[in-house]
């Protein structure tokens, strides 16, 4: 009776270790930074909304929810230019990645969607 006891609650202890460790993971490939025009409308809210699609690595798997009246009269979208660097990509020289989107952001309901414009290796870290 006591080994089956300890057995299972070894087993609970393992299960529920397992899940918390998987849960709370957040898989970064790399440093990514995020940048804005210096006279950019996104409010801090919409900023961190952008920060935090980009960094996420299934954005273009992205869905949102539509409010009615987004529904009813579209979408009002800000569009800006928005600059990420992806820090040391490469193991030699220019070891950093600088890509540059359009970046359309409703303000009604939160849509984000991106258009991908170039992208360039730049001299960043050592």
């Amino acid at each position: 009776m006591k080994r089956t006891l300890s057995l299972f609650i070894l087993l609970i202890c393992v299960f529920t270790s397992y899940t918390s460790a998987y849960s709370n993971r957040v898989v970064l490939k790399a440093d990514v930074t995020v940048e804005f025009q210096e006279n950019s409308e996104f409010s801090e809210k919409e900023k961190s909304n952008i920060i935090e699609y980009l960094a996420s690595e299934e954005h273009d798997n992205h869905n949102t929810q539509r409010n009615i009246i987004c529904s009813l009269f579209g979408h009002d979208y800000t569009v800006e230019e928005v600059t990420t660097i992806t820090h040391r990509v490469s193991p030699t020289p220019p070891r950093c990645l600088e890509t540059k989107y359009n970046i359309s952001h409703c303000s009604r309901c939160g849509d984000i969607q991106e258009e991908y414009i170039i992208s360039r290796r730049v001299f960043c870290c050592e």
